[in-house]
Order: structure tokens, then sequence, then C-alpha cells
């Protein structure tokens, strides 16, 4: 496959990362979907009653197309040398989580609210891991 040339991202701190969660906000979904399948579904089942085991079933798991919004960010440094990176954001997403438990049970979620705050702490490179 040859290389496709991305199209640039500019403009304020929020607005290039906005557009960076945008563009791989398709990706996020799918390992989101992958996680549902592959390893909570499995993990739910191993933890049911035996006779249950297998029954749940995770059958729609998708974070929708709303993206994250980013604001503020901030860069503060902190005593020896640390910085930090703290990005506040805020998720409402549409999603779809619809999971069955047997036959006649049916479970699902269709929105999802996240507000808080990422921080990314910068150390100086040590000698010893």
């Amino acid at each position: 496959k040859s290389a496709e040339k991305a199209p640039a991202i500019s403009g304020s701190d929020e607005a290039w990362l906005g557009k960076l969660v945008e563009m791989i906000w398709p990706r996020v979904d799918i390992w989101f979907h992958k996680l549902m399948i592959e390893k909570i579904q499995p993990q739910i089942n191993d933890r049911m009653p035996t006779h249950l085991q297998g029954c749940i079933v995770v059958k729609e798991a998708t974070l929708g197309q709303v993206t994250p919004k980013f604001k503020p960010l901030t860069v503060r440094k902190r005593e020896d040398d640390v910085v930090v990176l703290d990005i506040g954001f805020t998720l409402e997403s549409q999603m779809s989580l619809n999971l069955t438990a047997g036959r006649f049970v049916e479970l699902g979620a269709q929105e999802l609210s996240f507000k808080g705050a990422l921080s990314v702490v910068f150390r100086p490179q040590r000698d010893v891991p």
C-alpha cells in the first residue's frame, strides 16, 4: 500500500487535539468493540456459576461517532523538574452496548458521559529503571 498524505493539523491546542481524536476515533471504536467481545465477555462468563457460563453474549458494542471535546490544556512545572500536561475533556457519547443473558434477558446502555482531566507526567530520565 502506498503511503497517503495525511491532512495537516493546526490551530489552537484544543482544536488540533480534537481533530487528531476525530481522525483516530474509528480505530478507538474498533478497539472498544474487540475489547468487549474478546476480553470483557469471556471474563464475565468465567465468573458466572458453572451452569450459566457462556450465556452472556455481547450483541453490539460501539462508542458512537461523537468524539471527546478537549478544554483546557495546561502545562505546569512541579518540583524536581517534573512537567505535567493536564488535558481537560468531556465525552457525551451516543454509545450502544447491548448484551444478552440467556434467551430472555437483554441489557443495554445507550449513552456514556465522562468529564474530567487526564494528567500526563513527564519526569527526568533516571539511571535506574
